[in-house]
């Protein structure tokens, strides 16, 4: 079973971790490059603050969270070929980085 709800609203969401059970979070929720761009703001709202109620809640809760991240984190200087697990990453769009602010949450969240 899954279920769609808005990320940006943080007590639904405790309300449905609550009611169901809910130990596993798969967070998808994001404002991709194409639509980031034109609204930057809702970008950054959706994209990080989203991210911040998701991890909020699995501090909160024990929970476990599976938070995907994207080619898009990488930029134009991160090389084309044998791309290292650890290498530059500099993204041009709100998007990218946006995902980069996701793995380095993980990296010490």
């Amino acid at each position: 079973p899954y279920i769609y709800t808005d990320v940006l609203d943080f007590k639904n969401l405790q309300e449905l971790v609550v009611n169901h059970r809910i130990d596993w979070i798969v967070h998808f929720s994001a404002l991709l490059s194409a639509v980031g761009e034109q609204n930057v703001p809702l970008a950054i709202r959706v994209n990080i603050e989203g991210l911040h109620n998701v991890m909020e809640l699995a501090k909160q809760y024990h929970l476990r969270i599976f938070v995907p991240s994207t080619i898009g984190a990488f930029g134009p200087e991160s090389p084309l070929e044998l791309t290292p697990d650890v290498c530059i990453q500099r993204p041009k769009t709100i998007y990218g980085v946006s995902k980069v602010h996701a793995e380095l949450l993980g990296e010490v969240g």
